[in-house]
């Protein structure tokens, strides 16, 4: 893992991702440790409250993630808490969605979720998953052709950047945990 900078003081916001038609998918409070003009990087501690229509809990792992804003994707990693014996900046897995590209609204950035996710093991090893959501989902709001595409090459740009063990496959945010943690 190498040395990251995080800002000087975190910025309370929240990640809202909606479905096509708009109606909420999901929320969570986050706190972005790390900003540009490309995206950003946000942590969520275990236990922050996670909001979908059917109910409230709170995460299982710390989060630490990465959203580009002209991408159709973002990256989860989910982290073993150091309050569990474990040092800051074990991934535990990553969680890719696959969604248009998202935007600030108020505090809120809201991404549309279209369905497609990526799991990526820490071996490097991933899965596709909702493929069947995505089948539903694409006849139900009839997805543009365009869109579709968007969703496979996002998609295959994933798989792509595991396998290079390109960022931020790379220890990217297993650092930043460790720094979040004053661990890096």
């Amino acid at each position: 893992m190498g040395r990251v900078s995080l800002s000087l003081v975190p910025r309370p916001a929240y990640i809202r991702s909606v479905k096509y038609d708009g109606a909420l998918n999901y929320e969570w409070p986050i706190s972005i440790v790390w900003e540009d003009a490309g995206g950003f990087i946000w942590h969520a501690p275990r236990g922050a409250l996670f909001t979908r229509p059917t109910g409230t809990w709170g995460l299982e792992h710390d989060l630490v993630g990465q959203v580009w804003y002209g991408r159709w994707y973002m990256v989860d990693g989910s982290l073993v808490p150091p309050d569990t014996g474990s040092p800051a900046g074990v991934v535990h897995h990553y969680y890719c969605n696959i969604g248009a590209p998202g935007a600030w609204v108020g505090d809120r950035y809201r991404f549309v979720d279209l369905d497609l996710d990526v799991m990526v093991y820490p071996d490097g090893s991933h899965k596709l998953l909702d493929e069947d959501e995505l089948a539903l989902h694409s006849a139900r709001y009839g997805y543009p052709d365009g869109t579709m595409a968007a969703i496979r090459q996002a998609a295959n740009d994933v798989v792509a950047l595991v396998g290079a063990g390109a960022a931020p496959f790379d220890g990217t945010l297993a650092a930043y945990h460790a720094a979040i943690y004053g661990q890096g």
